[in-house]
């Protein structure tokens, strides 16, 4: 029993010993000082940084604004610090504001890097009072935030958002390694300039004070980009300074023109068109915003199912920030589903990006499943207008060599479907079809199969036309009745009903196919023969 208790000591005590050396802390060194120069190319920023000499700080050294400093292969710049108090929608708890941290990451590493607000970035106070990623903040903001993959070489740029009280001084931001790499890089902020104060922030607010160990920061008002931000307060602030020179992402090497495949994980992708700005739909967009689409084909490559979203997407500004899909209403169809796609098989849709109007686009970066890996796939000019159209001819789906015909049944998970019959055009409801479109609907059945119970929803089927274009059902109004419902199906119980399409006059459709759940694997029920 002894040898037993000794023999679990000496492994415990070396498992402290492998994760003490595992978790040696690194030394954050400083690269440049305030208004660091990072902005040319990746070349020029690696030749500057080599050829200057860091000094290696103490562990509790604190940085200011505008200094780049080294932590592991990380190259961390806090480019300047900003308070506002929000705007219409969203305003910061009395007696506080919304401050914003404008931070640059760039990956000198040979590995990818990966960072996260909520994880690693740490805001304080003099008191030593903590204060964490503020949504309400992060919302009134025009900026995204910093998080997610960077690749070698790659960088990063956001704004991090905190609601903090208006008493608070000696403001210090840290950014802390990942679990195995525990050093820390602290930021003293200084005084925060707060655009367009409620009476009463400006009646409290205090200047923050800055450590006389540290050099005096350089602080870059957060700029305007709406009007709505200046209506919320009483005064029309000031226009913003030219901000600090920060890392500009360049291209990669050998520049991905739009058009170009390229193979990510289990899947080929293909951005096809940028439409900078488009159409604005029935919501609308706010003001000092516009939307930008891209139209983006998927053809899985692997030899297992992978899977697709739109929200795998971005794009990327000439300042590094980084901006992911929303849920605007722009006048583009069909957008981008998700799901799940077998070797072989197409899906082409819009991506809607709601962004700045001052906003430089340069990339478009994909990153598969959650901690998938940041591609570029495209790579275009900062400061264009207009469509961005490929000159290369996407995938277009090819009926598979044994065709399914028109009322075959197809056994899918827990269920078998049966295409009964389409109906294309079809006659309109009272409701009519908008002008270039037309209506298509599918008499469906589907039998329960399995030893449990399934799904049936007429969400689950989908059109899909030549150019690879995949069709969801609409709540068009076509005059067939009855619909196919929604609900549980038991094991050989049957459900029968029309769906429903509204689709372009042009789309010439190849294939029906149902992708059952969530994120079902999709599958072909029926081929059709194009022009019928």
């Amino acid at each position: 029993m002894n040898n037993l208790s000794n023999a679990a000591l000496t492994l415990a005590a070396s498992i402290i010993l492998f994760l003490s050396v595992a978790c040696e802390q690194e030394a954050a060194e400083i690269v440049a000082t305030a208004e660091p120069t990072l902005a040319t190319t990746a070349a020029t920023r690696t030749s500057e940084i080599e050829e200057s000499t860091p000094t290696a700080m103490p562990q509790a050294q604190t940085f200011s604004v505008g200094d780049t400093v080294r932590l592991g292969d990380l190259h961390i710049t806090v480019n300047g610090v900003s308070g506002d108090s929000g705007d219409s929608l969203w305003t910061p708890n009395e007696g506080h504001y919304f401050l914003y941290v404008d931070v640059t990451f760039l990956n000198q590493g040979n590995k990818s890097e990966v960072v996260s607000t909520l994880l690693q970035m740490k805001l304080r106070d003099a008191d030593g009072f903590s204060y964490p990623v503020d949504l309400t903040a992060a919302a009134a903001g025009d900026k995204p935030a910093p998080d997610g993959e960077i690749a070698p070489g790659g960088i990063l740029r956001g704004e991090v958002a905190y609601q903090v009280p208006v008493g608070a001084t000696g403001l210090t931001w840290s950014f802390s390694g990942d679990l195995l790499r525990l050093g820390q890089a602290a930021f003293a902020l200084g005084a925060i300039d707060v655009s367009a104060p409620s009476p009463e922030l400006t009646q409290t607010l205090q200047p923050t004070v800055v450590p006389t160990t540290a050099p005096a920061p350089t602080v870059t008002p957060r700029p305007e980009s709406t009007t709505e931000r200046s209506a919320a307060g009483t005064s029309t602030p000031e226009p913003a300074p030219t901000p600090i020179p920060t890392a500009t992402p360049t291209p990669e090497p050998t520049p991905v023109a739009i058009g170009t495949t390229v193979e990510v994980g289990g899947s080929s992708y293909t951005v096809n068109e940028i439409v900078d700005p488009a159409p604005v739909g029935i919501f609308g967009v706010s003001e000092g915003r516009r939307l930008v689409v891209l139209d983006v084909t998927q053809v899985g490559t692997g030899a297992d199912s992978d899977s697709y979203n739109p929200l795998y997407f971005a794009v990327q500004d000439v300042e590094g920030y980084v901006y992911t899909p929303d849920l605007a209403s722009a006048d583009v169809a069909p957008l981008f589903g998700s799901g799940e796609l077998a070797s072989g098989q197409i899906v082409r849709g819009w991506v809607v990006f709601e962004l700045p109007e001052s906003a430089e686009l340069i990339a478009v970066p994909v990153e598969p499943g959650v901690f998938g890996a940041r591609t570029t796939i495209a790579d275009f000019t900062g400061g264009h207008s207009g469509n961005l159209v490929s000159q290369t001819t996407p995938p277009v789906p090819t009926p598979p060599s044994s065709p399914v015909n028109i009322g075959t049944m197809v056994e899918v998970g827990g269920s078998s479907y049966t295409l009964n019959e389409i109906v294309d055009p079809a006659p309109v409801g009272i409701f009519g079809v908008s002008e270039g479109r037309r209506l298509v609907v599918l008499d469906v059945t589907q039998v329960g199969t399995g030893a449990d119970s399934d799904s049936y929803n007429p969400l689950y089927f989908a059109v899909q036309d030549v150019e690879g274009y995949v069709y969801t059902p609409d709540l068009a109004s076509a005059d067939v009745a009855p619909l196919f419902g929604s609900g549980e199906l038991a094991s050989g119980q049957i459900v029968r009903g029309w769906v429903v399409f509204e689709l372009p006059e042009s789309a010439e459709l190849i294939a029906v196919l149902v992708e059952p759940g969530v994120f079902g694997a999709r599958t072909t029920i029926a081929d059709l023969v194009q022009g019928e």
